[in-house]
């Protein structure tokens, strides 16, 4: 999951942090994130695979569970439509992580 491994760079300088990180989101996520400083962000690695978690009744939103150093990170995706990419709106550390 490309944008889970952008947002796990905690040693990156903040405004490069937020650039990069802001390609992936949603305009309410990129919001939500621009406060972030990345020096607190706990997770520097994706360990493996996205799971996907589809309703297959809801072509515009899906869960994706991301393995990491830290634990599983769920991730919101959204779209507009169905040609429209997927992007980020929230993301879920695991249990006990801030």
């Amino acid at each position: 999951m490309n944008a889970l491994t952008v947002f796990a760079r905690p040693t990156v300088e903040e405004t490069q942090w937020a650039n990069d990180f802001a390609r992936w989101l949603t305009p309410e996520a990129t919001t939500a994130y621009s406060a972030v400083d990345p020096a607190n962000v706990p997770v520097t690695e994706v360990t493996g695979p996205a799971i996907l978690d589809v309703d297959p009744s809801n072509g515009f939103g899906v869960m994706a569970t991301v393995p990491t150093d830290v634990g599983p990170y769920g991730v919101q995706l959204l779209r507009q439509s169905q040609d429209e990419p997927w992007k980020v709106n929230r993301l879920y550390p695991p249990e006990g992580v801030n």
